[in-house]
């Protein structure tokens, strides 16, 4: 069986991705396909904290030599893995049913964890092969879907395994894409190396930390781009990383541990509340990268957002970037990313705080990607300066960057 699978979005959702009929090499359709599937590279960030880039892809290279390693030209800590795929696999009697995250994630050969088990479908035993689905239905149109996600090798029995909580049930052996188990390597438990898109480091390159500066960075997550601020800034000055959710502080504590920083100070609070929190710093240069609806994020199987869920994206971006910008003096460096392609959420949102709250567009510094959309509010030479990447253009993840200064 091969591997035909498209990204299903709703006509609604589809009128919001017209703009990239107007690109060249490929519209809506090279769009969909090409999220649907992880891309020919995988990235990780070498922790130039504990490791030196060549040395590091050598060690592996020397491990592991059925892998294909590369040192990226553009990113000197970035290198990329050959992502192998699509396979074609056969589909098994016995299956097992799964959730979108799952489903997701073990078309990369992730394992299954408990989380995303909805149920079975006929008795197996340990160790059987069995095949993954993920059944569901399209919210706009009600039909019903059966997605054959790869098979596993089941770690219990089928009439125990609903029992099992916060482990791993399934290992994933025939996934239509092969991503290495990179979290199991020595090298990510010593913090030498840790997963992360290119264009999120082209993000963090962008903002162009310094050993020294104070930064704030405003829905952090688990921390993928603050440690990334971190190792250049070589884990001196300061940096704030604010987030709602305290289990993604836990991850960045964790991640920032193994790495060896500790210039990083996780802080949990919601936006309208930071300034209060933040009375006594003075940042230097800032990164808000807020919820989004993720339309380019890779693999994703489709995506069930209606339009109002992506007009309350871009009401949250706005009011977020604002409460962010008002902890910040004239002057500062700010810089907004997404890992989405919509207009409304990038340039659209920039266009609003170019508008209303005294901000200016500044030159990136890295020639690389695209340049942005035009709007009836930014010229062509602010259109420029944005950075725009595109999964069918560039074979990478969908992503927005805008350097900004506060006037």
């Amino acid at each position: 069986m091969k591997y035909t699978n498209k990204c299903l979005v709703s006509p609604n959702v589809i009128a919001r991705l017209r703009f990239l009929e107007e690109l060249q090499d490929g519209g809506v359709n090279a769009f969909l396909e090409a999220i649907s599937n992880p891309g020919e590279w995988f990235y990780l960030r070498v922790n130039v904290l504990k490791a030196k880039r060549d040395e590091l892809v050598n060690r592996l290279r020397s491990r592991l030599p059925n892998l294909t390693i590369e040192e990226d030209p553009k990113i000197p800590e970035a290198i990329k893995i050959h992502v192998d795929g699509p396979m074609e696999i056969d589909e098994q009697e016995k299956k097992i049913d799964i959730d979108k995250f799952a489903a997701e994630s073990v078309i990369i050969a992730a394992p299954l964890f408990s989380a995303g088990f909805k149920g079975t479908k006929s008795s197996f035993k340990k160790g059987d092969l069995v095949s993954m689905h993920h059944r569901f239905s399209t919210p706009w149109d009600g039909t019903q879907h059966d997605m054959f996600c790869g098979n596993c090798s089941a770690l219990y029995h089928s009439d125990t395994i609903s029992s099992i909580a916060k482990t791993i049930i399934a290992r994933t052996v025939e996934p239509w894409f092969y991503v290495p188990s990179f979290q199991e390597w020595n090298e990510f438990k010593q913090g030498m190396l840790v997963d992360q898109a290119f264009p999120s480091m082209v993000a963090t390159r962008v903002l162009d930390p310094q050993p020294g500066d104070q930064v704030l960075d405003v829905c952090c997550g688990a921390g993928g781009k603050s440690t990334h601020i971190a190792q250049l800034m070589q884990d001196k000055g300061s940096i704030i990383s604010i987030d709602r959710s305290g289990q993604k502080l836990d991850q960045l504590a964790r991640r920032a541990e193994r790495m060896g920083i500790t210039c990083i100070e996780p802080l949990q609070v919601a936006a309208e509340h930071m300034k209060s929190h933040l009375a006594r710093s003075s940042p230097s240069k800032l990164f808000v990268d807020p919820p989004c609806s993720a339309l380019g994020l890779r693999p994703k199987l489709y995506v069930d957002d209606t339009i109002s869920d992506l007009d309350s994206f871009v009401a949250n971006q706005i009011r977020i970037l604002r409460f962010a910008l008002d902890c910040v003096d004239p002057g500062t460096t700010c810089v907004y990313s997404t890992c989405t392609v919509t207009y409304e959420e990038n340039e659209g949102v920039i266009a609003k705080v170019i508008e209303k709250d005294n901000m200016k567009i500044v030159d990136p510094g890295i020639k690389i990607g695209h340049p942005g959309l035009e709007t009836d509010v930014l010229s062509k030479a602010e259109s420029q300066k944005l950075v725009r990447f595109f999964p069918h253009l560039d074979g990478v993840e969908g992503f927005f960057i805008a350097k900004l200064e506060k006037q």
